[in-house]
């Protein structure tokens, strides 16, 4: 079963390193989401989600 993997992160230097790390493991997928996109994406639940805080412009703050 294929695992997607998502990576919250302005830049792409992560997910290339990441790609490219697990290159012969069929079963993850990874998937690239921008800060500002990261609402859209959250529609679909993926098995991991990591967030590269270094990579992010903009600091986000979720208020009640």
């Amino acid at each position: 079963m294929v695992q997607e993997i998502y990576i919250i992160d302005d830049n792409t230097d992560l997910i290339k390193m990441l790609k490219e790390l697990f290159q012969k493991e069929k079963q993850y997928k990874f998937k690239s989401v921008k800060t500002q996109d990261i609402d859209i994406a959250l529609k679909n639940i993926p098995s991991l989600i990591m967030i590269n805080e270094d990579g992010i412009r903009k600091r986000y703050t979720r208020t009640m």
